[in-house]
């Protein structure tokens, strides 16, 4: 009995009703978005590119890209300290520039002739440089971070397209840990071991900053508990090609990729760990004995149960792929009266839990929510709201913002958990 209570409270919480959490930020790698092998996926569509630089860093390239533009360009993704171009913009200056502001100067400058030469000509790179930007180009190469056909074709113009420096900032981006932060593409022949790996790695954690402020709203009876989740872990995902899903079981999680390979849909994914933490009520017994994965805390005079769950955060490639995906979730890891828990991915529940930002998905399977976060610089304090509760906890936010970043953030879940914050049954 205290394992079905423990599956339905980890994972929503209630404010007045409910709460939830979502995702944030993060960094690192990317590759394309969707329909082929991923393997093939070896670089963001320019679209998705062009959005991704503009969304997060502010960054356009118009046609006739000038070095104002680059040099403005790099200032803003790689900071104001970074290196940029002195001389005229061209192919090789431009390399230059991204290589250094990346941080691999020191490395492309113990570059000898002898690996410049192999590098160049296992690129099948014949143009005429001098010696340094050899350096710049070659590393550039060797480190992966641009495509080795990006530096081919910057090494040969002398005029930097829109697309091109489009194209060249996304690669540097993503290869300098600035972009997505994530595990890989749901068709990765490793994405399994690598959902696994990184579940093995999630344990309890607070923080003394806001878990206390957590608990006294609980004490408050303002929620009845709250999730806590790393920053480091946050996917850096377009929000709105972005979708959310929360559990507690990890073999739930890898059985959901599988399903959505068997259902041809592609995503982005990452796992993020995060501390659900509510009220203990004293009906579900004896207190279980700690695991590095579980406990319950005392805190004045409240007993709280901590557990270690997951956020899923998928993007994928279009809005019609977001609501397939609700669609897959609804027949496959939804129970009901009909199915029984029959027909199902192991542990799925009777109200899943789906988040998104994106304002266009059916507004006859999504509603809107508010996500209330307090965030520092390790961790995000989180959870999920209906409308008529926004003002009492914008409110209760300001009790934090002397030391934390606080937002309220219109959203979008599904019908099962929309049903769930207004307390209404399973259905």
């Amino acid at each position: 009995m205290i394992e079905l209570v423990s599956i339905l409270l980890i994972s929503v919480l209630f404010i007045s009703g409910c709460t939830k959490t979502v995702n944030d930020y993060g960094q690192q790698q990317t590759k394309d978005t969707v329909t082929v092998k991923s393997e093939e996926n070896s670089s963001d569509s320019l679209k998705d590119s062009e959005e991704y630089l503009e969304q997060f860093f502010d960054v356009k390239f118009e046609e006739n890209v000038t070095k104002e533009d680059v040099n403005t360009g790099i200032k803003k993704v790689f900071g104001e300290k970074a290196p940029t171009i002195n001389k005229d913009l061209n192919g090789l200056t431009f390399i230059k520039a991204l290589n250094q502001a990346s941080g691999f100067k020191e490395l492309s400058l113990t570059y000898s002739d002898k690996k410049v030469k192999d590098s160049l000509q296992k690129a099948e790179i014949n143009k005429k440089m001098d010696s340094n930007s050899a350096k710049y180009v070659a590393s550039s190469i060797d480190t992966k971070l641009l495509d080795a056909a990006t530096v081919k074709e910057l090494v040969s113009v002398n005029k930097i397209t829109s697309d091109i420096a489009t194209t060249s900032f996304m690669e540097a981006v993503n290869n300098s840990g600035l972009g997505r932060n994530f595990l890989g593409y749901s068709n990765d022949s490793t994405i399994y071991r690598k959902i696994d790996d990184s579940w093995k790695s999630f344990i309890l954690y607070n923080d003394k900053e806001l878990s206390p402020f957590g608990a006294k709203l609980v004490k408050n009876n303002i929620i009845t508990g709250y999730n806590l989740k790393l920053n480091s872990y946050n996917p850096h995902f377009l929000p709105e090609k972005t979708i959310t899903y929360g559990h507690n079981n990890i073999n739930h999680a890898i059985q959901l990729i599988g399903l959505l390979n068997s259902e041809n849909l592609i995503a982005k994914v990452q796992l993020e760990p995060k501390v659900s933490i509510f009220k203990y009520l004293p009906e579900w017994g004896p207190i279980n004995e700690s695991t590095p994965m579980y406990r319950v805390d005392k805190v004045d005079g409240l007993l709280l149960a901590n557990a270690v769950e997951y956020d899923l955060s998928l993007e994928f490639s279009s809005i019609k792929d977001l609501e397939k995906f609700d669609q897959v979730i609804d027949t496959y890891a939804k129970r009901n009266k009909e199915n029984k828990g029959k027909g199902l991915i192991t542990t799925s529940w009777w109200q899943p839990f789906l988040l998104t930002s994106n304002d266009k998905m059916p507004k006859d399977r999504f509603f809107e929510v508010y996500e209330a976060s307090a965030s520092n610089e390790l961790y995000s304090w989180r959870t999920v709201l209906l409308k008529a509760d926004k003002d009492k906890m914008e409110n209760k936010l300001k009790e934090v913002s002397d030391f934390a970043k606080t937002k309220m953030e219109k959203q979008y879940t599904n019908l099962a958990f929309f049903h769930y914050l207004q307390g209404k049954d399973y259905e």
